[in-house]
């Protein structure tokens, strides 16, 4: 074991980030190529966890051992209730092993600073690349698996929408410590957000500010309601009103169908009728392929119900990993809200911010999300690590 501490390197970091989250999408470059650049991240954190040793404590390693176990447990169920190829989930599920970030960045021993510069460049660098083909489209600069026109916008859709929540908290929390420079990073997470047409994301996004402006302790009540109250006008001038009619009404229409909204008929089928074995109730039935019979039954299911398995939030989850990994995230979640708590409320706003929502959408079920909670859950850590030090200094 090597016990060489190397340097922080937030270009190191953020490559590697970007990589993993797939975003090197301009169109010369295939799809397959950024599946590769992905792969290559994970080869790369692999060595980094195998081949030093963490500078660091890692306040959550035991239950990331557990989501690991979890993981391989529903690997096993997909092969034996779906006749899934082992190799097949393996590749499927890569996503799952980003939690492997958590301890690369311990045994690099990046500081508190350093983490956030990567975040913070990540979450940019995705912000200018959606707000750059949202103005040339129908030019496509970069790839995108889907495109739709609908709630007077246009979506693409792509995973990373997590690091511009982070970047929203990170920026109102420097914006109330009087450092103005954030706020156009503010106001490029939630246009983003909203040109997105997801109302979950602009939920999400004003609440986390929201929670981040109110748990600031240097900052004055008066100056907290100012700059909320100047970011929501600033907001309202820039938001089209056909966008904001447009989401009213949807909510409203679905509101309105109660237990027919689709989401809900869908979260009850796959927690019955689909699932209705006890092994898999525990350990899962483990993540499909699209191409094997598993996953062309799953898609079945969604093109001819409309019941979507990536559309009930926790509960895809629940199906997919078991009880067993629920229960793991439950625990962690609660740890690391309840160390947060202590150390920054950018962390601590994200964290609770995510627990609220995930009943909609699950945020740890592709690589962004997991790189970003990977790496929110080593800040926490590093963050009391080094306040602990000062203290003792």
């Amino acid at each position: 074991m090597v016990k060489k501490k190397l340097p922080n390197n937030t270009g190191l970091i953020t490559t590697l980030f970007l990589f993993g989250v797939g975003l090197w999408r301009v169109t010369p470059l295939t799809l397959e190529v950024s599946v590769a650049l992905q792969a290559l991240s994970l080869l790369f954190l692999g060595m980094l966890v195998f081949q030093y040793k963490p500078q660091v404590p890692l306040l959550f390693k035991k239950e990331i051992f557990f989501i690991y176990a979890s993981v391989t447990c529903s690997t096993v169920m997909a092969a034996v209730y779906h006749k899934q190829g082992l190799s097949t989930t393996l590749v499927t599920q890569r996503f799952m092993y980003f939690y492997l970030v958590y301890f690369a960045l311990g045994a690099l021993n990046v500081s508190s600073a350093n983490v956030e510069k990567a975040l913070k460049y990540t979450a940019i660098f995705f912000g200018c690349m959606y707000f750059l083909q949202y103005l040339v489209y129908p030019a496509m600069v970069f790839y995108f698996p889907k495109v739709q026109i609908e709630r007077s916008t246009l979506r693409f859709r792509v995973d990373g929408f997590e690091f511009l929540i982070f970047l929203a908290a990170f920026s109102i929390n420097r914006i109330l410590n009087k450092n103005i420079l954030f706020y156009p990073l503010l106001i490029l997470s939630l246009v983003v957000n909203l040109l997105s047409g997801s109302r979950f994301l602009v939920a999400i996004t004003v609440f986390t500010i929201g929670l981040v402006a109110f748990k600031s302790k240097n900052v004055s009540f008066g100056l907290k309601v100012f700059v909320v109250v100047l970011f929501a006008l600033s907001v309202f001038f820039i938001i089209p009103s056909t966008y904001v009619s447009t989401i009213t009404e949807t909510t409203q229409k679905e509101l309105a169908q109660g237990s027919d909204y689709i989401r809900i008929p869908a979260a009850y089928y796959y927690l019955t009728t689909y699932n209705t074995d006890i092994p898999t109730w525990i350990f899962g039935n483990g993540v499909y392929d699209a191409n094997s019979s598993y996953g062309l039954q799953v898609l079945a299911i969604g093109e001819n119900f409309g019941y979507y398995l990536g559309d009930i939030g926790f509960i895809g989850e629940f199906v997919r990993f078991g009880i067993f990994y629920f229960v793991v995230i439950c625990v962690l979640l609660y740890r690391a809200i309840k160390h947060s708590l202590k150390v920054d409320p950018v962390l601590n706003s994200y964290l609770v911010g995510i627990t609220v929502f995930y009943i909609i959408s699950w945020p740890f079920g592709h690589a962004p999300g997991i790189i970003l909670f990977s790496a929110v859950l080593y800040l926490i850590g590093k963050k009391r690590y080094e306040q602990n030090n000062f203290q003792l200094a």
